[in-house]
């Protein structure tokens, strides 16, 4: 069986189940299936075809420059010691089953669910891992972090609000204001899942697309006061 030994813990991938091994890069897409490759710097979501990085894909020390979000497909992948920079906001984007460790997140990422685990087998577990990941210089709006370790995650520099585990203190949530104007959107946080470790809402994005100021300044007051909400700014 060719299988090969995930990094830091004794994780196996089982390659024989996965396509054959695909490395090409051409004028009209980019595929790394089922191989590992090291040292890249792409530009990917540019061309005709999705870009696709998938099927056992092992990518180290690498960097990618992220354009077209709807092109750029990470699936049942392994990213180590990788940079991935946000050219363009990079808006739900296709990333599922996908290992990130010790990697580095710049530029905007709007509506990302990091962790996201499809209900397609990728012959490995877990079936996510976000961990030693670097998002200081990354803006998070409305980004949501599924079974991560915390502790592990360096948090952006820019203004954010940082949420941990919202389904856990709904109750705490929802009382932040009786308000009509902010009840929706109090209850759209409360709903959440038990996997959900993390929701994340940069300063401007709220701003742009959710409170008024009299309720930005309600809600941000009231999130000092809970343990679970950290405020940097």
């Amino acid at each position: 069986m060719d299988e090969i030994e995930l990094p830091q813990q004794n994780e196996r991938v089982d390659r024989s189940r996965y396509p054959k091994p695909d490395y090409s890069v051409d004028d009209e897409r980019i595929r790394i299936i089922n191989t590992t490759v090291s040292g890249l710097v792409l530009d990917l979501g540019t061309r005709k075809y999705s870009d696709v990085i998938k099927w056992g894909a092992y990518v180290s020390d690498s960097v990618f420059h992220l354009h077209d979000s709807s092109k750029c497909h990470f699936y049942c992948a392994t990213l180590e010691r990788c940079r991935l920079v946000a050219i363009t906001p990079q808006t739900d984007p296709n990333w599922g089953n996908l290992h990130c460790i010790d990697c580095i997140f710049e530029g905007v990422f709007r509506y990302c669910l990091f962790g996201r685990a499809s209900t397609v087998k990728c012959h490995h577990t877990p079936l996510t891992r976000i961990q030693h990941c670097d998002f200081s210089h990354a803006r998070l709006d409305n980004c949501i972090f599924l079974d991560i370790d915390v502790n592990s995650v360096v948090w952006p520099k820019q203004p954010h609000i940082i949420i941990h585990e919202p389904w856990r203190h709904a109750a705490s949530i929802l009382g932040i204001s009786s308000k009509q104007s902010l009840l929706g959107f109090l209850q759209d946080l409360a709903l959440a899942n038990s996997d959900l470790t993390v929701r994340a809402l940069s300063l401007d994005w709220l701003i742009t697309n959710k409170l008024g100021e009299r309720d930005l300044d309600e809600f941000v007051n009231s999130c000092r006061k809970l343990d679970f909400i950290r405020v940097n700014f």
